[in-house]
């Protein structure tokens, strides 16, 4: 895998993990992506700069601000909260089936 799409991969792993199972607000998405991005570069030991550079430049115009991260990893929560209660209702191994080829991986 590139370094460039392990740091976004990264990146949104850890927001993820620190968003958790809260409703998040857009001061709420833009802190936690703050923390995510610095937590990734420390542990490259790199710049913050230098991961956020991944979104703005390296993935295209629809990345461009900040604005348009936030709104992707606002839904990507949004989806990963979903994903979850869906499983937690699951009746059958159909269900788990049918969530599994929705959505992939359920964390």
């Amino acid at each position: 895998m590139s370094r460039r799409v392990a740091e976004i991969l990264d990146t949104i792993e850890e927001f993820l993990r620190r968003a958790g199972r809260r409703e998040l607000s857009e001061s709420g998405v833009r802190r936690i992506r703050q923390a995510a991005v610095a937590r990734v570069a420390t542990r490259l030991h790199i710049q913050g700069t230098t991961v956020t550079d991944k979104w703005r430049r390296q993935l295209g115009r629809q990345f461009a601000g900040t604005k348009s991260i936030d709104q992707y990893l606002l839904a990507m929560h949004r989806v990963s909260r979903l994903r979850r209660t869906l499983a937690k209702r699951s009746l059958d191994e159909a269900d788990k089936d049918r969530l599994l080829e929705m959505f992939g991986r359920i964390r």
